[in-house]
Formats: C-alpha cells, sequence, structure tokens
C-alpha cells in the first residue's frame, strides 16, 4: 500500500513526481500495490490522476479511496478507468 509522500502542508507532491515515485517503487517490488487516497496524506489525488495512473502503470490498479464523500467515487473511478481498475473501495468514516 502506498499513498503520496507527505512532507508539511505547503509541500505536496505534483502528479510527475507521484507518478516516477508510484512507478519506482512498483517496478522494484515487482508486485501489485495499493494506492491509498486519504486525506491523512495531505494530497489530493484526483480521479482523473488515478486512472492516469492505472493506464501508466499496470501494478497500480487497486485503490482505498478514504475522502468524505467518497460513496461515488469508486463506481467513478471504475467507469472511467475501464479494465485498468481491478479494485476500488471505500472505508466508512465518520464525519465531524
Amino acid at each position: 500500500m502506498l499513498m503520496p509522500a507527505y512532507h508539511g502542508v505547503s509541500l505536496n507532491a505534483d502528479a510527475p513526481s507521484m507518478l516516477d515515485r508510484f512507478g519506482r517503487i512498483a517496478d522494484a517490488a515487482k508486485i501489485s500495490i495499493l494506492i491509498l487516497n486519504a486525506l491523512l496524506s495531505g494530497v489530493t489525488l484526483t480521479m482523473s490522476f488515478l486512472v492516469r495512473l492505472a493506464r501508466e502503470m499496470p501494478r497500480s490498479s487497486y485503490f482505498n479511496i478514504e475522502v468524505p464523500f467518497a460513496a461515488a467515487k469508486p463506481r467513478t473511478l471504475t467507469d472511467a478507468g475501464g479494465g485498468t481498475i481491478l479494485a476500488p473501495s471505500t472505508e466508512r468514516k465518520p464525519l465531524q
């Protein structure tokens, strides 16, 4: 399971940096990875970014969505990514 590197509120990773990092880890590990999309990371992973990640890196076809209002996001992600998205999931979080 991977999530974006977090360096503080003002030092968010950009899409090319995250693609590079996730790709290098997946290649080195030689196994499928699950990308964690969580508020805890401090980085917003958009649906378009997650679809791009799945299309460009076949080892990253699994996603765990832990953001507010996540109920529709797995279906949106699966529809947008077609066969490249194998397992989106959500974890229920209490509203605050």
